[in-house]
């Protein structure tokens, strides 16, 4: 099954979500068409990212971090 991610989030991915030692997902986020294991591998990145800077000083979540969350939920392979 393949993940399809509309622009905005693969824009954010690229900008926000993947650094230079996750560089073999960048093509396929480019296309917005993940397989299973680039969604799974993805998602743990993001959640990751979530952490840090997914929430403002009174641990409420931030932009980034409302949009990290619906990655994580569009990610989740069940």
């Amino acid at each position: 099954m393949k993940i399809k991610l509309a622009k905005k989030e693969s824009d954010y991915i690229l900008e926000k979500v993947l650094q230079k030692e996750n560089s073999n997902f960048i093509e396929a986020v480019k296309n917005r068409e993940l397989s299973e294991d680039e969604a799974n591998d993805i998602r743990d990145i993001c959640l990751e990212k979530l952490d840090t800077i997914g929430y403002d000083e009174n641990y409420e979540l931030n932009d980034d971090g409302v949009i990290l969350n619906e990655l994580i939920d569009k990610l989740y392979i069940g």
